[in-house]
């Protein structure tokens, strides 16, 4: 598979990926309510470990455009 960035109507390069946080600090600031930080998906894992290591903790993710495929209950 040959997927170029930011070519074609299919590449991940279009795509933007929303995650939800929570406490948050930048600069010296931490917030206390939740905050959405909207990334290209090729950045998402990187923007995540960076949440993680600044101790501030991601509460969702989601792909805007993107069904919700539902699970049938067991």
């Amino acid at each position: 598979m040959n997927v170029s960035s930011g070519q074609g109507t299919g590449s991940y390069g279009n795509r933007t990926v929303a995650i939800e946080v929570s406490g948050l600090c930048d600069m010296g600031i931490t917030r206390t309510s939740n905050y959405t930080i909207k990334v290209p998906f090729s950045r998402m894992s990187q923007t995540m470990q960076t949440i993680n290591r600044s101790g501030a903790k991601v509460i969702g993710v989601t792909v805007p455009g993107a069904q919700a495929v539902a699970e049938e209950p067991a």
